[in-house]
């Protein structure tokens, strides 16, 4: 569920730089190998560490960092690089694979997360439609809240190659959304479909009185139900077109008026030339005859909801290694690292065994 991620960990940066599974690149003195300038980076699996220094611009509290580390990348991706050096996003991540994740943070990093503040963050899920991905998403996700799509044909690697795929995007202030043909992008399953919200800006969550602002925030059950709720809340939201729909039942002005908004256009053009309350009464009849003579949007949604409620699930073994990881992050909070009296011991950058977070089923992957 929790996929690309855009941290600030309170952790001193020499611990980072001198992490010997780190390689950072950046300007350095030669005769010594101190850094001369930031910022520097270093990158592991699909991982990317940045060490800035913001001293001469900010102004910074007493147990704030001058020169402080971010972290951004698909901690979905990172998952399965660790299990089949796949790099991809296809699968379900599930909140026991997640977990695993974040305590391999701290354990190769030191990152607690506690102490990490969360910048920015995706989220969303992948599910097999009972048709062709990229021609729901093409045909039949019109709008929503009335802003113009993206649409993005193919992706680009880090080798310089591209592959084909389809994303249908709507950008707003502090978020997008996005709706992907993930089997194509992936040569998987056509009908498979990603269904993702973006967060830019702290404000989306401040809107809707979810309370995310560290790592650990995303380990509390209750903040990942408030997540899927936005996932059925948001798709909920979207203008869905079925081509499909029975018009045996409907009158002549009826089947126009459908079809006449078949396009985001339409709807755009509409909304700037009624006043609200008018054109309020339009969506609901869009609505209504969408409802009543199709059941492709609940059809979906249903998928969505109960994919969901699978990947924040987890048994009695994955809740006790929960409570007792953040019982010892917590009791760690209050440190605050300094490079004059830390040593760093190998066993902080100890690997997991991956071969205890997936099941017996999920060591082949879904979609092969």
């Amino acid at each position: 569920m929790i996929d690309f991620i855009k941290i600030l960990p309170e952790i001193n940066h020499d611990i980072i730089e001198s992490n010997p599974i780190l390689k950072f690149q950046g300007n350095y003195i030669k005769s010594n190998g101190e850094v001369k300038e930031y910022p520097i980076k270093a990158e592991f699996q699909n991982l990317l560490f940045e060490i800035k220094d913001n001293s001469s611009y900010i102004k910074m509290n007493e147990h704030d960092y001058a020169i402080h580390v971010i972290l951004s990348g698909s901690l979905h991706k990172y998952f399965n690089l660790q299990i089949n050096e796949h790099k991809q996003n296809y699968d379900d991540f599930t909140f026991r694979k997640f977990l695993f994740v974040v305590k391999e943070l701290y354990d190769k990093f030191g990152i607690n997360p506690f102490l990490t503040k969360i910048v920015l963050l995706e989220f969303g899920i992948n599910f097999l439609l009972p048709y062709n991905a990229k021609k729901f998403i093409r045909d039949s996700i019109i709008t929503h809240k009335w802003k113009e799509p993206t649409i993005q044909t193919r992706f680009k690697n880090k080798n310089g190659k591209y592959s084909k795929g389809y994303l249908k995007q709507f950008e707003h202030q502090h978020y997008l959304i996005k709706c992907y043909a993930k089997g194509l992008q992936y040569n998987k399953d056509l009908n498979l479909m990603r269904f993702e919200i973006k967060v830019l800006k702290h404000k989306y969550f401040e809107d809707r009185k979810i309370t995310i602002n560290t790592l650990a925030d995303l380990l509390n059950p209750d903040i990942l139900k408030s997540l899927t709720n936005e996932l059925h809340q948001t798709f909920n939201e979207l203008v869905i077109y079925d081509s499909q729909l029975k018009f045996n039942s409907l009158k002549p002005k009826e089947i126009d008026f459908y079809k006449h908004f078949n396009n985001y256009q339409n709807w755009i053009l509409l909304k700037e030339q009624l006043t609200k309350s008018n054109f309020d009464k339009k969506v609901k009849k869009y609505n209504d005859i969408l409802l009543q003579n199709s059941s492709l949007k609940n059809d979906i949604r249903l998928l969505i909801e109960q994919k969901a409620k699978y990947l924040i699930s987890h048994n009695l073994k994955t809740g006790y290694e929960l409570t007792n990881f953040l019982e010892q992050m917590e009791q760690l909070k209050w440190v605050l690292f300094n490079t004059s009296n830390i040593e760093i011991e190998s066993t902080h950058f100890k690997q997991i065994d991956y071969s205890n977070v997936l099941t017996k089923d999920e060591l082949i992957l879904t979609y092969n």
